[in-house]
């Protein structure tokens, strides 16, 4: 077995070795424009390889691209596109589950859902006693603007348990409804009827 392997390294290295020369060059060449093309960076990236002789890309890649430009954040950097092409595309694959997932704030930038709930929206989880409020409410904005249809925030009076000290030192002190959305267009209102109503229509 180990002769096999022996043999089989310097080939894959000939291969890799040839296909490197081939694709480096053309990747140095090419003139990056310096803002997004108008049709979205992944359209621009399927143009480039589409037509060409010695390098292409799967029709698969080309679908997934399209589907990133229809969902992504727009950005002039070429970069930051790229830095987006992963999350998006496992948002996409975990779609097909139909599943619930969950994700934190920072983490859901980019993604989209039909429906978003955001938990704990209370003072001392959001915003974060100790954290820069700018930072805070921008983190909010990016797991509001997620969903695609519906939007719904969940907070408690009082918590009891484990997550009886999070975000606050006194447990038994009663809890406020996060500063950021407090005096908002939509009224808080409480969960048990709240959950009669949807279950009546």
């Amino acid at each position: 077995m180990l002769g096999a392997n022996q043999e089989r390294f310097p080939t894959l290295t000939r291969r890799a070795t040839e296909l490197l020369n081939v694709v480096l060059p053309r990747l140095i060449a090419i003139e990056i424009p310096e803002t997004m093309p108008e049709q979205g960076w992944g359209h621009w990236i399927s143009e480039l390889f589409g037509d060409a002789a010695d390098i292409s890309i799967s029709e698969s890649f080309h679908n997934l691209l399209d589907k990133i430009d229809a969902r992504i954040e727009p950005t002039d950097e070429l970069g930051r596109y790229l830095g987006q092409i992963t999350p998006i595309a496992k948002d996409i694959a975990l779609e097909k589950g139909n599943k619930v997932r969950i994700m934190t704030l920072a983490g859901s930038k980019g993604l989209t859902a039909r429906a978003t709930i955001v938990a704990g929206l209370e003072t001392g989880f959001i915003p974060m006693d100790d954290c820069d409020p700018a930072e805070e409410r921008r983190l909010l904005y990016v797991g509001m603007t997620r969903a695609e249809e519906l939007l719904f925030g969940t907070w408690a009076r009082r918590r009891r348990g484990p997550t009886a000290r999070m975000g606050r030192t006194q447990v038994h002190d009663r809890r406020q409804l996060s500063t950021l959305v407090d005096g908002g267009p939509v009224e808080s209102q409480d969960g048990n009827d709240f959950l009669e109503h949807v279950s009546s229509v």
